[in-house]
């Protein structure tokens, strides 16, 4: 026996391919069918792609391929071939194939290892893949759910966006509404207090104004009287002291003080102006307008701001000291006697406010008789007085002046207006009641309802008429 020679192989120079193609070629020229011989090899048993996981059929059955096919095989069955020529081929083969055996079986194990690494890295890319792919699956599947977490909170948030807007607006709404009832309420209580400080002013006004008349008919009684004005001087005599009492009383009887009783309840000069401003439209164009009755001049104001000439007259001293204070024209003297003066046709308008009810039936018809003759033709007679018609006049106002002597019908103020030629004569109510204290009707019950009225007329009617007579 001889020694065999060492055989080296340098793995780093070995051409696998180009080895595997030589071999190829030489069983091709041999008659082997190569693909065949391919298909020969030992299958290996793995699962099936669907097996592995659905999600990754595709790589798994790539990586399932190329494990089926990576182990070479050292002995591959040969094909039986046909006659003594045939038999003597495939026995040589054998032979040939056990005599190579040696020489490519290291290439063989090199080429396996190397097959089973390819293999095992693709399974262990693959496994990669297929968790891979879990994961983000499981991703997708967690944005889908926080995407609906999101589109379910954000239809939260909007509604209660709504909800809180609506929430806003209503407390907003309701705000608006108590803080504008709260200033309606702080106006109203200004405005009462404003009408309520105008009232009293007025009033101090006109009490003052009433001392002041009354204090200067005690200084022209003193003077009259002799009687020392200063208190030393009053102090001395018992004599000058009685003097004092008896300018004050006459018989035993005070007089009663009728300038400070209007100035209490007649009302404000502003009042009594805007109440007899609408009777203007009757004396427009005219001049030599006479006021009967004038008081303190609050229509012959309202005649000189409309550029009207008037004058009035007046039987209180204190009213006449008003007109002349506000620069009016009044005399002091009684009303029908002064326009028993005047000449015929000469005037053009009378006014009477509140003074038909203070005379007697007598001096009324005298003054409407002396009215026709004195007023020019066309010009008007204006007669305003208490509306006995209304009940609560009795209760308020008409007993309240003890120098009334009886209410004055309207019919039967307009029948002595007709009797003394007055072809045009006109009655005009005013001064209605508050709503507030009419007795309320019920719907549906028309019976009782008039009979309502009928005494809602009665009791709360107009409290004041006037009437209108042209010549």
């Amino acid at each position: 026996m001889y020694d065999k020679p060492e055989i080296i192989f340098n793995s780093d120079k070995v051409d696998i391919k180009k080895i595997m193609e030589q071999i190829h070629e030489n069983m091709k020229s041999r008659g082997y069918d190569i693909e065949e011989m391919k298909k020969l090899s030992r299958p290996l048993q793995i699962k099936s792609a669907k097996q592995a996981h659905d999600a990754s059929a595709p790589i798994f059955g790539a990586v399932a391929g190329v494990s089926a096919t990576s182990n070479v095989q050292y002995w591959w069955p040969i094909p039986p071939q046909g006659g003594i020529k045939g038999k003597l081929r495939v026995f040589l083969n054998k032979v040939m194939r056990k005599l190579t055996y040696f020489y490519v079986k290291h290439v063989f194990d090199q080429q396996n290892i190397f097959n089973a690494n390819v293999s095992n890295s693709l399974s262990v890319l693959a496994n990669a893949y297929s968790e891979l792919k879990s994961e983000n699956t499981e991703l997708l599947m967690r944005m889908s759910a926080v995407s609906n977490e999101n589109a379910q909170l954000k239809n939260v948030v909007q509604k209660m966006n709504l909800e809180m807007k609506q929430i806003i607006e209503s407390y907003k709404h309701d705000l608006e509404i108590g803080i504008n009832e709260a200033l309606a309420g702080y106006e109203k209580k200004f405005a009462d207090l404003d009408n309520a400080y105008a009232q009293r002013q007025n009033r101090l006004d006109s009490l003052n104004t009433a001392v002041a008349a009354r204090l200067h008919r005690v200084e022209e009684m003193l003077l009259s009287k002799n009687i020392p004005q200063s208190g030393e001087a009053l102090m001395e005599t018992s004599a000058e002291l009685s003097a004092v009492g008896e300018a004050f009383d006459t018989n035993g009887k005070h007089d009663f003080d009728y300038f400070l009783f209007e100035s209490k309840f007649r009302g404000s000069k502003e009042e009594i102006k805007k109440r007899q401003a609408h009777y203007i439209e009757y004396f427009r164009g005219r001049q030599n307008v006479l006021d009967i009755g004038c008081g303190r001049g609050e229509f012959l104001e309202l005649l000189a701001e409309n550029g009207i000439k008037g004058r009035g007259v007046d039987i209180l001293p204190e009213n006449i000291r008003c007109c002349e204070e506000a620069g009016v024209e009044a005399v002091l003297g009684d009303g029908i006697k002064y326009l028993r003066s005047c000449e015929d046709n000469s005037l053009g308008g009378i006014f009477c406010a509140q003074v038909i009810e203070h005379i007697s039936t007598e001096q009324l018809v005298e003054l409407v008789r002396l009215a026709y003759k004195k007023l020019e033709k066309g010009a008007c007679l204006v007669l305003e007085t208490l509306n006995p018609k209304c009940l609560m006049i009795y209760a308020e106002c008409f007993y309240l002046d003890p120098s009334h002597t009886k209410p004055v019908h309207p019919e039967a103020v307009k029948f002595i207006a007709e009797c003394e030629n007055f072809v045009e004569n006109e009655l005009i109510y005013m001064t209605p009641s508050d709503e507030k204290v009419r007795i309320p009707l019920i719907p549906q019950h028309e019976e009782f309802d008039n009979a309502i009225n009928t005494l809602n007329n009665l009791i709360y009617g107009n409290r004041e008429y006037a009437l209108v007579a042209r010549k």
